[in-house]
């Protein structure tokens, strides 16, 4: 049941339920910005800080050193990337959208999110399948990912805008018919982490000739602003579920509602219906990957990093926390001697 704040849902048991009884009752989920989430913890006002893939160095500095808790972390299911607004000004050229892609280095944005944090990985090259995962193949362009330095990356960033006949002006910005390669980056959140990694997005793009403006919103706007489409590029994550193989047409379809950029065509619209259709496993895959390659060539989507899932619980709480592609059951969930 919906509580009066739309920032927290109440569930309790169906009295008419015939499968195992729950072991909570009631369980209730809240929406938080991070500092509160981290006081509401060590106030004894939540029970677990919920999953998070970019907050683990924040979650670990803020309670690793606190006594009956238990830090949880696993691979994680999220891709996290930045998408680009194909409908907006300036980043609707391709060239714009190829040498943001280019200048970016996932390594540092990496960096800068898990420092002091011992995990690493490498930068994601598909939005459908995770790095770990049966089939999987870097499908990033080959002119982005084959970039191995920094200075290889804003050289190449620079070089793409100068061949689609940009021009740097007085101030370093790159434009072009007296369009300066300016536009907006919407974040959603205060925590340090997505503060700082949005600052080391934005260098890269300023030593590469673009400027980038932060417009930072509350978590509580994201949907909104999200499908309104009033945003240039936004980093956000998407997860993959043990069907992911058939999450290609959502993500890449030029009609889904969840393709934000507006990327896609009709022939590979149906290149990617075709995926579902594929009884063989391996064969399935080959098709899948075949077809990312393509849409990838957009520069519409930028995948920067999948990260741990890492949740803090009080140390009884039993059932809950990372578990891939297992579907945490809510009735198992509950106090371990009790």
């Amino acid at each position: 049941m919906q509580d009066c704040f739309t920032s927290q849902v109440t569930f309790v048991p169906n009295p008419n339920w015939w499968g195992r009884k729950p072991k909570l009752n009631p369980i209730i989920y809240k929406q938080m910005e991070s500092q509160v989430l981290f006081n509401a913890f060590k106030n004894g006002e939540v029970d677990a800080t919920g999953e998070s893939q970019a907050g683990s160095q924040e979650i670990l500095s803020n309670f690793s050193d606190m006594s009956d808790v238990t830090i949880r972390r696993a691979n994680s299911l999220s891709i996290s990337n930045i998408e680009i607004n194909m409908t907006r000004p300036v980043v609707n050229d391709i060239a714009v959208r190829k040498a943001l892609y280019q200048c970016i280095d996932s390594a540092t944005v990496r960096n800068v999110i898990w420092q002091g944090v011992n995990w690493d990985e490498e930068t994601p090259g598909s939005l459908l399948s995770p790095a770990w995962a049966d089939g999987y193949e870097d499908n990033r362009p080959d002119d982005v990912k084959n970039l191995n330095s920094a200075d290889d990356r804003i050289a190449a960033a620079k070089q793409t805008l100068e061949d689609a006949g940009y021009m740097q002006n007085d101030d370093g910005i790159y434009e072009k018919d007296g369009q300066p390669v300016t536009f907006g980056f919407t974040t959603f959140g205060d925590s340090n982490t997505v503060k700082n990694r949005s600052a080391a997005i934005q260098k890269m793009a300023k030593d590469a000739g673009m400027d980038i403006e932060i417009d930072s919103k509350p978590p509580s706007e994201f949907s909104k602003t999200l499908t309104s489409g009033d945003w240039d590029i936004v980093l956000f994550g998407w997860v993959a579920s043990n069907t992911y193989l058939w999450n290609a047409p959502q993500i890449y379809g030029s009609t889904s509602a969840s393709n934000f950029t507006h990327a896609g065509s009709e022939e590979l619209d149906e290149e990617l219906s075709k995926i579902i259709t594929i009884e063989d496993h391996a064969e399935q895959c080959k098709a899948l990957n075949e077809v990312e390659k393509k849409c990838q060539q957009s520069y519409a989507f930028i995948p920067i990093f999948s990260g741990p899932d890492v949740v803090v619980t009080k140390a009884n709480l039993a059932n809950y926390g990372p578990a891939l592609f297992q579907s945490l059951e809510p009735t198992a969930i509950g106090w371990q001697n009790s």
